[in-house]
Parts: C-alpha cells; structure tokens; sequence
C-alpha cells in the first residue's frame, strides 16, 4: 500500500515539474515573440527608435519608403506640422489637389496576387488650417 501511495506522489511530483517545464517554455516563447515585436516596424515599441532621415527617405528603394511611411503614419510624425514643413521633409509631392487638403506621396509599386502593380503611397491630410492631422498608408 505504502509503494501504491509512493508511484502515485512520484508521478505527481512529475506531472508538476513536466507542467513547471511547459509553462516556461511557453513564457520564455512568448517573451522572445514580443522582443521581436519591439524592434520591427509593426511591434509596440517600433517609435522608440525611429530617427526620420530626409535624405535617405528621398534616394529610399520603394520596399524601404514603404516601411518607412508606415512608421511615418503609425509614430505620428508629421502629426501638426505645416504644409511647407511636410514639403521640407519628404519633397515634393506626387499629388497636389488644388485645395491641398491630401498630398500623396508615392512609395512605389506593390504587386498583388493578379500580379497587377496597385501604386502605394503616403497620403498625408491637412486641417482647415494648413496642419497635418493624419498621415496614412491605405491598404
């Protein structure tokens, strides 16, 4: 009876260290995942280290301007600026509505599926009163 009772508090004391084992694998996987996610551009602290680089955006291969016009939208950096201060760091834009309340800046060819080149851009919104409210890369 004792040896009954022995197996069964063994096998217990294994199943709590195989759970132990289990549940810091996980954490630990879990942990490396949200790493990842800090130093990539979709991650929750992607704004920490985006430095904006007029130079590089303007000679940028489309892939690199697309992502940065993403954390351009996501870290709100022109957020409140002027028109001629967005002009000042992005250039020229593609588009220029004659009541300039969106210029589009284009980011290159993204190719779909159908293998047709839909054009991404930056589109960049004004307020009434010249500044920047919202920058954003439509899906």
């Amino acid at each position: 009876m004792h040896a009954a009772r022995r197996r069964r508090s063994e096998t217990g004391r294994n199943l709590t260290i195989a759970f132990g084992v289990f549940a810091l694998v996980a954490a630990v996987a879990v942990g490396g995942l949200w790493l990842v996610g800090k130093t990539t551009a979709t991650g929750p602290f992607a704004c920490a280290g985006f430095d904006f680089d007029r130079d590089e955006w303007r000679s940028a291969a489309p892939k690199q301007r697309r992502e940065d016009a993403r954390l351009i939208s996501r870290c709100e950096f022109l957020v409140g600026k002027s028109r001629e201060r967005v002009r000042a760091e992005l250039g020229k834009p593609e588009r220029e509505p004659d009541g300039g309340s969106d210029w589009r800046f284009f980011l290159g060819r993204q190719k779909d599926y159908l293998r047709l080149g839909n054009a991404d851009h930056l589109l960049v919104r004004f307020n009434d009163s010249g500044r920047v409210r919202r920058a954003e890369v439509p899906d």
